[in-house]
């Protein structure tokens, strides 16, 4: 029952307090305005490997990490993905 609720927790109340209201997103909205949104407003969002809400942007810029777990992803690709418009990549 516990990893149901954090599901839930994650995906319906995932304790991002950076102020985003993410339902302001929409299907019919160019990815790249969605994507530009969210690096302008987002301190800190949901990792998507641990799932805590601790990925920071580099002081660099050109990429998230997470405090926690240390895991890293590309801006653009993080935040692609956030906005709700899925990546492929190639290892």
């Amino acid at each position: 029952m516990k990893r149901e609720k954090d599901e839930y927790d994650f995906i319906y109340d995932n304790g991002d307090d950076s102020g985003i209201d993410y339902s302001a997103l929409s299907e019919a909205e160019d990815p790249e305005d969605a994507v530009d949104r969210l690096r302008e407003e987002l301190e800190r969002g949901p990792c998507p490997k641990c799932r805590k809400v601790t990925m920071v942007r580099s002081e660099t810029g050109v990429c998230y990490y997470c405090l926690d777990c240390g895991y890293a992803e590309h801006e653009v690709i993080y935040l692609r993905n956030l906005a709700g418009y899925p990546m492929e990549t190639e290892d």
